[in-house]
C-alpha cells in the first residue's frame, strides 16, 4: 500500500512539475520577458524626453516617440519576441507622454508577435455617409457626402465635425481614380485615416449628352458618333429614356432577305459575338409595325422586344437635319418596317435622303445591325471620330505569341502586304478570313472573271468556272504560304436564294473561295475598295447569279449570259499561325507568323 501511495505521489509531483514548466515556458517567462521589454522601452522614452525637453507636450497635450526613433538615436537596444530572434514591431510600438496638472504621464504600447501592451492604441471608427467607392461622370460636380459617425473605444462618440476631410485631389474634369481622406484622432492621439475612392469615368451616356447638346439624339451630317463594338465600327444613334444607348453598324454587314432578318440577327450574328461583348447588350423594344406612308412616319406605336434588330423608318427619319443624315449611304439596307405582306422598306441615298423604297421581302439586301447597350456603360478611350472611335474595352487585344485561331470575329490581320478580316475561328482548326482587298494584277488593275460555260454554279473543280479560277489561277496575285486546304460548302438553290433555304450543297476542299453573301462582312466595305465581286451562292437557274456590281448592289435579277466582275477572296489560315504584334484593328492589324 505504501508503495502504491508513493508512486501516486510521484505521479502527482511530476504532473505538477510538467504543468509548472508548461506555464513557465508558455506564459510566465514570455510575459515576464515582455514586461521587462516594456519597462526598457518606457525608460528609454523618458531619457529621450529628458535630453530633448523641447519635445515634451504642453498642458493637456500629448507627444509620441516611436520605437524606431529610440533605436535610431541609440536610446535602446533591440527588443525581441520571446524565444525568437525576431524583433518586436517597429511600426506599431510607441511611447506617449501627456502633461496633466503639471505632471508628465507615460503610456507604453509595445507589440511583440502575439503579445501587446494593455494600452489604448486603436483610433476611432469612422463611418462615412454613402458608399466608400463612388463613381462620377466626367465633368460632373463632386459633392462631399461627409461623415455619418465617429466612435472610439475609450472616448465614445466623437463629434463628426472634428474629422478633417481632404478632397483636394478630386478632379472631375479628368478621368481617373482619386482618394478622399478622412482623418480624426481620439484623446489619446490614436489617429484613424479613412479613405473614400472617387472614380471619375467617361460614360457613354455623358458623351452622348455632351455631343448632342443634351437632346440625346444625333442628327444631320456629323462625324462625332463613331464607336467600336465587338470589333465592328458602329454609329451612336440615340440615348434612350431608360439610359440605354442605341447603336447601328456604320456599314451593312451582309446580304439577307427581310423574312429571315430576325433569324440572321439573333442567331447567326449574336452567336458570333465575343462573350465579353454580349455582356453589354440588353433586350429592348424595336419598332416593327407596318407602315403605309413612310414619308410622314416619325413616331412608333408598336414594337417587339429582342436583343438585336435593324433601325426603323422613324429612326432614319429622325436622324435627318437640313436634308442630311449621318446614316445615309449609297447601298440599300433594310429598315425594320414592312409596308404590307409582301414588301418592306429599305433606305438608301440613291432614293434621296429620307426617302424609302418598298422591296420584295425575299430580296437579299443590306443589313445594318442595331443593338442596345446597357445603362452606365463606360468608355475606355476615343473621341468619337472615325479615326479614333469611342471604345468600350469589350474585347481585349491578342497578346504576342497567342494563337490566331483563339481570336475573335471582326479583328484584322496583315499578311503578305494584304489586310484580311477574321470571319470565323475554331480552336482546333484554321482561321477563316476575308480579304479586305480586291484582287488585282501586276499593274494594279482589278482582275475580273466570269463563268466561261454553263452551268453557272460555283465549282472549284471545273475549268473555266469562277470557283476554279479563284482557287487555282488567282493565287499568283497574293501570298499563299500560310493558307491551308479546308472543306467548304457551296449553297445551291433551285431558283432565288434566301437565307438558310438552299436546296442542296456541294462540298470541296480548297484554300480559297468567294464569300457567302449571308456571312459576316460579305457586304462591300469602303475600306477594302472591293465593291464588285462574286459570291459563292449559286442557283440551278441561270436567271440568278450572285455578285455585287461596282456600286455595291447585289445582283439578284435575271441575266441572259454570265456576268464578269471582280474578286474578293475567303481563305483558311494555318492553325499554327500566331500573333507577332498589333492590336487587331484596321489601323493596326495583327502581324502573324507560323
Amino acid at each position: 500500500m505504501e508503495r502504491e501511495q508513493l508512486i501516486k505521489a510521484v505521479k502527482i509531483a511530476v504532473t505538477c512539475l510538467i504543468v509548472f514548466l508548461f506555464l513557465w515556458f508558455l506564459l510566465i517567462y514570455p510575459l515576464g520577458s515582455f514586461n521587462k521589454s516594456e519597462n526598457k522601452m518606457q525608460s528609454a522614452a523618458k531619457r529621450y524626453f529628458e535630453l530633448n525637453p523641447s519635445k515634451l507636450p504642453r498642458e493637456g497635450m500629448m507627444a509620441t516617440v516611436g520605437l524606431a526613433k529610440l533605436y535610431s538615436k541609440n536610446y535602446l537596444d533591440a527588443l525581441y519576441i520571446p524565444y525568437t530572434k525576431k524583433m518586436c514591431s517597429v511600426e506599431d510600438s510607441w511611447v506617449k507622454v501627456k502633461k496633466e496638472k503639471g505632471d508628465y504621464k507615460y503610456y507604453t504600447y509595445l507589440k511583440c508577435g502575439i503579445l501587446s501592451s494593455n494600452v489604448d492604441h486603436n483610433g476611432p471608427n469612422i463611418v462615412l455617409n454613402g458608399d466608400e467607392t463612388i463613381k462620377l461622370d466626367l465633368d460632373s460636380d463632386y459633392k462631399e457626402l461627409g461623415v455619418k459617425s465617429v466612435v472610439d473605444n475609450t472616448d465614445g462618440k466623437i463629434d463628426v465635425n472634428k474629422v478633417k476631410i481632404n478632397s483636394s485631389t478630386v478632379n472631375t474634369s479628368k478621368v481617373g481614380t482619386y482618394k478622399v481622406k478622412y482623418t480624426v484622432s481620439d484623446s489619446f492621439k490614436n489617429q484613424t485615416v479613412k479613405i473614400r475612392t472617387v472614380i471619375v469615368q467617361k460614360t457613354l451616356a455623358s458623351a452622348v449628352k455632351k455631343a448632342t447638346n443634351n437632346t440625346g439624339v444625333y442628327k444631320g451630317d456629323i462625324d462625332n458618333n463613331y464607336i467600336r463594338f465587338a470589333n465592328t465600327l458602329f454609329r451612336i444613334v440615340k440615348l434612350n429614356k431608360e439610359g440605354t444607348i442605341t447603336l447601328v453598324s456604320d456599314n451593312s454587314l451582309a446580304f439577307v432577305d427581310y423574312n429571315n432578318l430576325d433569324n440572321w440577327l439573333n442567331k447567326y450574328y449574336y452567336d458570333l459575338l465575343p462573350s465579353s461583348s454580349k455582356k453589354y447588350l440588353v433586350d429592348s423594344k424595336w419598332c416593327d409595325e407596318e407602315v403605309k406612308d413612310s414619308k410622314n412616319y416619325k413616331q412608333c406605336q408598336n414594337s417587339t422586344a429582342k436583343k438585336i434588330s435593324v433601325l426603323s423608318v422613324a429612326d432614319y427619319s429622325n436622324s435627318i437635319s437640313d436634308g442630311e443624315s449621318y446614316l445615309s449611304n449609297y447601298n440599300s439596307s433594310w429598315t425594320n418596317n414592312a409596308k404590307d405582306d409582301n414588301t418592306a422598306y429599305t433606305v438608301s441615298t440613291v432614293y434621296g435622303t429620307g426617302d424609302f423604297k418598298a422591296n420584295n421581302k425575299n430580296d437579299n439586301l443590306g443589313v445594318r445591325v442595331a443593338v442596345t447597350i446597357k445603362k452606365g456603360t463606360t468608355l475606355t478611350r476615343g473621341d468619337g471620330t472615325e479615326t479614333n472611335p469611342y471604345t468600350l474595352g469589350d474585347v481585349k487585344r491578342g497578346k504576342s505569341s497567342s494563337k490566331l485561331n483563339t481570336r475573335f470575329v471582326g479583328e484584322y490581320i496583315t499578311y503578305g502586304g494584304m489586310i484580311y478580316r477574321i470571319i470565323n475561328t475554331s480552336e482546333d482548326g484554321p482561321t477563316k478570313v476575308l480579304g479586305e482587298f480586291e484582287v488585282v494584277d501586276e499593274e494594279s488593275s482589278p482582275i475580273e472573271i466570269g463563268y466561261e460555260k454553263e452551268p453557272y454554279i460555283y465549282n472549284p473543280r471545273q475549268s473555266g468556272n469562277i470557283g476554279y479560277k479563284i482557287n487555282n489561277e488567282l493565287k499568283a496575285y497574293f501570298k499563299t504560304n500560310y493558307f491551308v486546304n479546308h472543306e467548304i460548302e457551296v449553297p445551291i438553290y433551285n431558283d432565288k436564294a434566301t437565307y438558310q433555304k438552299e436546296n442542296s450543297t456541294k462540298k470541296y476542299k480548297v484554300k480559297f473561295s468567294a464569300p457567302n453573301m449571308y456571312e459576316i462582312y460579305s457586304f462591300p466595305d469602303d475600306r477594302s475598295g472591293a465593291t464588285g465581286y462574286w459570291m459563292i451562292n449559286s442557283s440551278q437557274s441561270k436567271d440568278y447569279q450572285y455578285y455585287t456590281n461596282p456600286s455595291g448592289f447585289l445582283k439578284n435579277g435575271k441575266t441572259e449570259s454570265s456576268a464578269v466582275t471582280g474578286v474578293r477572296i475567303v481563305g483558311y489560315l494555318d492553325p499554327k499561325c500566331s500573333i507577332l504584334s498589333g492590336d487587331g484593328t484596321y489601323e493596326d492589324p495583327y502581324e502573324i507568323a507560323k
